[in-house]
């Protein structure tokens, strides 16, 4: 690869970017089989410093509503945008021009819609301001898992506790074994029926494939020989995030949900995981959900931007993100 410029970012080329998924990486929204799913609509960004790889992110290229969109990958919980702190020079990069150099190379890709998500750590997006992209506050909850057992447990709702014991008592038991994953799979697709065909089928990619990826969890909750609840966790750099999850519908548990939720929590301690992130808490339902169980409430940051006449069709929609 020839010789970048300070903070010039770079989209890989096909072979390079089967080149740098193959290798080793920390941050495990890089590896290999987490990206397979997504084949060519994968893009990764790269900076370089002195020849040297600095910084990356990943994007996608899908549609919002009819618009050719750069987004997210698919059930991802941010870019991936991080810092190679392995870099001679890592602590004394000028993060603000590494970040308007970034948003250069977004602007040169013509898709119709730019709209993504940074991780927690990154909130220096004023670059993106300045090119008139809209910054959106966005929400998780997170949590830390020093505490004990006990102290996690005492954080959450007194009713949910209750819920978890009496589900306990009733005799329900977690398992992580590669048992039941067809019907764990078919169980977490039909609680997540509102996806798009094609969300739908990257989906049952992401959960077929999970059994051979070191970093997800397969998490099953059984009453007696029955499943009742099911969810896909996945581990990376110390924090575990709650991705997928589906519960039997026809003769389900009340408490297998939660009770699957906190199993989920002490495996991930046991782990020795700092976080523990239940990814997606902005549907009202959803959060007041999450929130019985007591993390803390995490902000992190979404860019928007489209032509005029897009953005003002896509608010009808989604109107607190453009």
């Amino acid at each position: 690869m020839s010789a970048k410029q300070k903070y010039q970012w770079h989209k890989l080329s096909k072979t390079e970017k089967a080149d740098f998924l193959a290798r080793p990486h920390a941050n495990a929204f890089y590896s290999a089989i987490w990206n397979e799913v997504y084949g060519d609509a994968l893009l990764v960004f790269q900076a370089f410093l002195d020849d040297e790889e600095l910084a990356s992110a990943c994007l996608y290229e899908g549609k919002l509503k009819v618009f050719s969109a750069l987004i997210n990958p698919p059930f991802a919980p941010n870019n991936a945008f991080s810092i190679n702190n392995h870099h001679p020079k890592a602590k004394t990069i000028d993060q603000k021009k590494l970040m308007q150099a970034f948003v250069s190379a977004i602007e040169q890709e013509r898709h119709v819609v730019k709209q993504f998500s940074f991780p927690p750590e990154i909130i220096d997006l004023q670059a993106f301001y300045w090119e008139k992209y809209k910054i959106t506050t966005r929400y998780t909850y997170r949590t830390h898992l020093s505490q004990t057992e006990d102290e996690l447990l005492s954080r959450m709702e007194s009713k949910l506790r209750n819920v978890i014991r009496k589900a306990e008592k009733d005799g329900m038991h977690c398992d992580l074994s590669s048992k039941d994953e067809d019907k764990a799979t078919a169980m977490i697709l039909e609680s997540n029926s509102m996806l798009g065909s094609k969300q739908q089928r990257l989906l049952k990619d992401r959960l077929n494939q999970a059994s051979s990826d070191p970093n997800a969890w397969f998490l099953k909750a059984y009453l007696g020989d029955v499943l009742k609840a099911a969810a896909l966790v996945y581990a990376n750099e110390g924090v575990y995030y709650y991705l997928f999850s589906g519960f039997e519908r026809t003769q389900g548990h009340n408490g297998a949900g939660p009770f699957l939720i906190w199993e989920a929590i002490k495996k991930a301690k046991e782990a020795g995981a700092r976080i523990f992130d239940f990814e997606g808490s902005m549907l009202p339902d959803i959060e007041r959900y999450f929130r019985k169980f007591g993390g803390d409430l995490q902000p992190y940051y979404s860019v928007s931007k489209a032509p005029l006449l897009i953005e003002a069709i896509l608010k009808l929609k989604k109107r607190n993100e453009f």
